[in-house]
């Protein structure tokens, strides 16, 4: 027994659209999808597949780590074990409530730690 979707509609369908629906619940239910609309909300609670990478992504991504290298001050953060890292926002405060920005790098990031580590000591 199939559930129908034209038993819902306010207005008489003719046979065309009668089949057509009727094909649309075929494909569905042959596909594994419920035969009613779902919410977005239950739509997101279902797990989707992460695409697996492929041989070629992995020789790439390998290839390139071979000559990424971190700055020693960057290098340092990472590896004290605290998880702060010194980033600056970069976008202006809205209503949106989004923040855009990026990490401290090179002369910055010393200003900065000379300035935190001043700020300490006081």
């Amino acid at each position: 027994s199939t559930q129908s979707t034209w038993g819902t509609l306010k207005r008489v369908l003719t046979a065309k659209e009668k089949a057509k629906v009727d094909q649309r619940e075929a494909k569905r239910k042959s596909a594994g999808e419920p035969l009613k609309k779902t919410s977005s909300k239950k739509r997101d609670k279902v797990k989707k597949k992460k695409p697996v990478p492929t041989k070629r992504n992995v020789q790439k991504w390998g290839q390139r780590a071979k000559s990424r290298s971190l700055e020693a001050p960057l290098a340092e953060q990472l590896s004290t074990g605290n998880g702060r890292i010194l980033a600056r926002i970069s976008s202006s405060p809205g209503q949106v409530g989004r923040a855009d920005g990026y990490l401290l790098e090179g002369a910055e990031l010393d200003f900065y730690s000379k300035k935190l580590e001043k700020k300490k000591k006081k």
